[in-house]
């Protein structure tokens, strides 16, 4: 009986840690903020076809490190896009690879994140501000002509 806890304990073990890699959950620390990507190795040519309309390409790994970029973007702001010209300052934290997944993930300097979102919520704020001067300019014009 004992060996066979033993082994249904390694075996659970081993099936755990071929999944997700121990640092796959990790969000953040108080030096800096992670974003991880997961992409399976094989897919279904013709589900991706009918779903999507596109030839399928089986680029893993790009996948997982968009998704991870998206995922370090959506944690640094959520008004940011990938493609924000604030995105800088991130390097490639781990990958790994298992038979059917490729894991990615990049991190970024906790101070540069919150300087990032500081001028993201900045502009933010300056371009509402320009946006509600012009419909008050509108709105003042209209009220003018009517007088």
């Amino acid at each position: 009986m004992k060996k066979l806890t033993l082994i249904l304990a390694l075996f659970i073990m081993c099936s755990v840690y071929a999944g997700n890699p121990p640092w796959a959950d990790k969000k953040a620390d108080q030096h800096f903020i992670y974003g991880v990507g997961m992409a399976f190795k094989q897919k279904a040519p013709r589900d991706v076809y009918k779903r999507t309309g596109k030839k399928y390409m089986n680029d893993y790994v790009q996948e997982a490190k968009d998704k991870a970029l998206k995922d370090l973007v959506k944690k640094i702001s959520g008004n940011m896009t990938i493609d924000s010209p604030y995105l800088t300052g991130f390097d490639v934290y781990k990958d790994h690879e298992t038979k059917s997944e490729y894991w990615y993930s990049y991190r970024m300097p906790r101070k540069v994140a919150q300087k990032i979102a500081k001028k993201i919520r900045f502009d933010n704020s300056k371009d509402g501000l320009d946006k509600s001067k012009k419909d008050f300019e509108k709105t003042f014009d209209k009220e003018f002509e009517k007088n």
